[in-house]
């Protein structure tokens, strides 16, 4: 079960509103034979690079560091196969989720037992971010949002207990790009 944030709740309210009549729209009568055209089968196939009301999300993980790094893509559309990061190594995933949930999930595994889940968004009406999640669970322990394209790169550090990570949300192209350094 993923917890969704309050603000994630709102945003699928407010997608909801804006594709459930056109939904309905195409299951209006109209006095016509002819059955309506559905947008519901548009929903159900959109682009890998531009979704219908964002865009996707690309992360690319360059490992910095001077140890292997384990990688596991729990959820993505395609990505860099997971496995061993090796130091100087560069691992890229993508996804896109059109409900609020993250559109890419992945798991860094170091030697020394450390473990952890992080995710993507690109969720609408909302800032894209990047989260790092507890440990084993879907629940966000930091949400960090990227909200001004304009300032892209955009670079925010955190560390996953002593291993340092740096964050950067690159400038958009046909996707929102993050590219997450493991520093150590």
């Amino acid at each position: 079960m993923v917890a969704i944030p309050l603000g994630r709740t709102m945003a699928l309210a407010g997608a909801a509103a804006v594709v459930l009549p056109l939904m309905l729209a195409g299951c209006s009568g109209g006095g016509s034979s002819a059955p309506a055209p559905s947008v519901a089968v548009a929903l159900a196939s959109p682009s890998r690079e531009a979704g219908i009301f964002t865009k996707s999300t690309n992360v690319c993980l360059y490992n910095d560091s001077q140890t292997d790094v384990s990688v596991s893509w729990d959820f993505s559309d395609t990505n860099g196969g997971g496995g061993t990061l090796a130091p100087g190594g560069k691992q890229c995933g993508e996804g896109t989720v059109l409900v609020p949930s993250p559109d890419v999930i992945w798991t860094l595994s170091w030697a020394d037992g450390t473990k952890w889940k992080m995710a993507a968004s690109n969720i609408s009406f909302e800032s894209p971010a990047v989260e790092r999640l507890y440990s084993g669970s879907m629940t966000s322990a930091d949400w960090i949002p990227f909200p001004d394209e304009s300032s892209a790169p955009n670079t925010k550090d955190f560390a996953i207990f002593h291993h340092q990570l740096e964050v950067t949300r690159q400038r958009d192209n046909d996707w929102k790009n993050f590219d997450i350094r493991i520093k150590g």
